[in-house]
């Protein structure tokens, strides 16, 4: 899969976590724990964004993950490594689309007026590491569509920062 998913990016970050060595850790895996190993405080502000974004067109989130919170975040990895569902290209996981899938990452994302954004989930398997046999990462890419966007990300940036970390961080469980 490609580096650059979007045709310009104005933003990009990158988070980095690590499974146990014991897990199972296929991309299907990976991103069901990502949609589901959310803080449940994320939530609220996602409740809180949609309430303020009508007002100026932007598109509600449609999110899965509230029924979920009430799992511990140690359960979400094994949660996730047995949900048997494949994730396939076109595919609606929690509050994104899935663009597209290899053995060993999912581009996952959502298009509106404003911006454009893309996550890539990855996986790297390390097998002669005694602690971690897998590490995971979390990259999200943001392009601006107009001023709009900008002003919006501008806005939420920190709150996405610390919604991604707090979510790396569950999905170490």
């Amino acid at each position: 899969m490609s580096t650059n998913h979007l045709p310009l990016i104005h933003y990009v970050d990158r988070f980095e976590g690590n499974w146990p060595a014991n897990s199972l850790c296929d991309i299907d895996a990976l991103g069901y724990c990502f949609i589901t190993a959310g803080p449940a405080w994320a939530d609220s502000l996602m409740a809180l964004r949609d309430r303020l974004v009508r007002f100026v067109c932007l598109k509600p989130s449609v999110s899965e993950r509230a029924s979920d919170k009430s799992k511990p975040s140690s359960t979400h990895l094994a949660a996730a490594s047995q949900a048997k569902r494949s994730i396939h290209p076109g595919d609606q996981l929690g509050p994104f689309r899935v663009y597209a899938k290899t053995t060993d990452s999912l581009l996952l994302g959502a298009d509106d007026r404003h911006l454009n954004f893309r996550v890539i989930l990855q996986t790297a398997q390390h097998p002669d590491t005694s602690s971690h046999a897998t590490t995971f990462s979390v990259t999200t890419q943001v392009q601006f569509n107009n001023t709009l966007g900008r002003l919006y990300f501008t806005l939420i940036m920190p709150f996405h920062k610390q919604i991604v970390k707090a979510t790396v961080k569950g999905m170490e469980g």
